[in-house]
């Protein structure tokens, strides 16, 4: 009975160290690597030279350039999350990150503190498709030869049909919300953003001092033009607070998530 005692005490004194690991955890922050490729390193992602592409409400987009050249797309989720823990947090990006095509932008990883949230994206450097026809404020709108526009029409039924095969629904498809790459391959952003900013009440109508971006961040010269057209490239910043903007007249209809909201 003094052996199974013993056994007890270090069982609790077991769990209150994880417990004491998982608090420490919470309050230094952790960045965990999504899409299997090479991980990526806290401190390599807080030194990287960060460009503010957009931002709405408490929702910020940042470019991120590390210091080997490897350009990301980051989103500063903030206060807006839906999930104030780590595990649900986790749990709402690795769903949206399985989700992998060539026409959806793909995330690489997130960042989980108390006071500091954010998803780390693939950067798709050729705006989005709001302002494909204009790459510079003021400039004349450029001619998009019909293959071009094809191309990136199927590039979007491709995406759309892939995330409806898998039972899912993007629910706030725009212009704004489609990438385009440097062959103007298109690529579908922000599915699940609603989710991550609302969590369970998604689709229903309606400090750490080492903050991303908080001290050298500058707006890039690129991004002026997407400000005032409402496009930002990679991925786009469409929610306005912690509620998106936009709901597909369907929905009105139903409040069950469908297909015939995205097509």
């Amino acid at each position: 009975e003094e052996i199974n005692d013993d056994d007890n005490d270090y069982d609790d004194d077991d769990e209150a160290e994880k417990q004491s690991q998982q608090q420490q955890q919470q309050q230094q922050g952790q960045l965990v690597t999504v899409d299997g490729e090479k991980e990526l390193e806290l401190e390599t992602l807080l030194k990287a030279s960060a460009y503010i592409l957009g931002s709405s409400g408490a929702t910020i987009i940042y470019k991120a350039v590390l210091e080997d050249g490897t350009v990301l797309a980051v989103r500063r989720v903030g206060d807006c999350s839906g999930a104030e823990k780590f595990k649900e947090f986790e749990v709402h990006v690795r769903a949206i990150a399985k989700l992998t095509h060539p026409n959806l932008v793909r995330v690489r990883a997130f960042y989980w503190s108390s006071d500091e949230k954010l998803v780390i994206y693939e950067y798709v450097p050729n705006g989005s498709l709001a302002n494909a026809r204009y790459r510079r404020a003021g400039s004349s709108p450029r001619h998009i030869p019909w293959e071009v526009r094809l191309k990136i029409a199927r590039g979007i039924a491709r995406g759309l049909n892939y995330i409806h095969e898998k039972k899912n629904v993007h629910g706030n498809l725009k212009p704004s919300n489609v990438l385009l790459g440097l062959d103007m391959e298109p690529k579908i952003g922000d599915f699940g953003l609603e989710r991550l900013t609302m969590g369970k009440s998604a689709f229903v109508p309606g400090g750490s001092t080492r903050h991303f971006g908080s001290k050298r961040s500058t707006a890039s010269r690129d991004s002026f033009q997407d400000h005032s057209v409402g496009a930002t490239p990679s991925p786009s910043a469409s929610s306005i607070g912690c509620v998106s903007p936009y709901y597909p007249p369907e929905s009105l209809r139903s409040l069950k998530p469908s297909p015939k909201w995205d097509v």
